[in-house]
């Protein structure tokens, strides 16, 4: 998914408001498939076994 409202930036400062944690990849971390898709960042989101429900939907509301 990708945003033409947000950078990869300012949605990890959004989320972070809402105390979910995520990481910014940069083209140099990742330069082939940031070259592939023209990219220069990506906001990388990890859900895990522990996140609850509430949480994912609080992470789908706060990007929709």
């Amino acid at each position: 998914m990708t945003s033409d409202r947000f950078t990869p930036q300012e949605l990890k400062s959004q989320l972070h408001q809402a105390n979910i944690n995520t990481t910014v990849a940069l083209r140099s971390t990742t330069l082939i498939d940031m070259d592939n898709r023209d990219l220069d960042a990506v906001l990388r989101v990890s859900v895990h076994y522990y996140n609850t429900k509430e949480e994912i939907d609080t992470f789908v509301h706060c990007v929709l």
